[in-house]
């Protein structure tokens, strides 16, 4: 009986093994043949998300850059908990960057995208206080949309190599 569940599961996992087709997101060149193009430096939000993105592909030296992303950013702030006296105890931040990737040579657009995060943090009465939670609440968007432009761009090269 016990040589017999062995025997099944190693036949079960010789047919399932094979069936899986896991190919690793990362494993294309496009990391290191996307050039970014910098902001204004006045936008210090925008030049923050490019800065993430620069860290996020490969810097290599020998590939040569065939593709140009531009980036645009629309920054929003709600208030999001106002008690009867007034008074905002919530606010919430959201980032909506448009991306363009280009053909370096062309300037054709090849793709165009979209990233929209947002979060919040909580307003209390201490200035400093609201101050850190918004440049840390500023911070971890945006890492997210860097990290979301990198996946779509990614997937978009995947679907074109396809």
């Amino acid at each position: 009986m016990l040589f017999n569940r062995k025997k099944f599961f190693l036949i079960l996992l010789a047919f399932i093994l094979p069936s899986c087709s896991f190919s690793p997101l990362y494993k294309n060149s496009l990391l290191s043949e996307v050039s970014f193009v910098e902001p204004n430096k006045s936008n210090e939000d925008l030049h923050n998300i490019y800065m993430k993105l620069r860290r996020l592909f490969f810097t290599n030296t020998s590939s040569e850059n065939i593709y140009i992303v531009t980036l645009s950013l629309e920054k929003r702030y709600d208030d999001i908990d106002i008690r009867e006296d007034e008074k905002v105890t919530r606010m919430g931040v959201s980032n909506k960057v448009i991306f363009y990737l280009k053909d370096k040579e062309t300037k054709d657009i090849l793709f165009v995208g979209e990233s929209i995060i947002s979060s919040a943090f909580n307003r209390v009465a201490e200035p400093y206080a609201n101050d850190i939670a918004k440049k840390d609440t500023e911070e971890r968007l945006a890492t997210s949309v860097a990290q979301d432009i990198r996946n779509q761009i990614i997937l978009f090269s995947n679907k074109i190599n396809q």
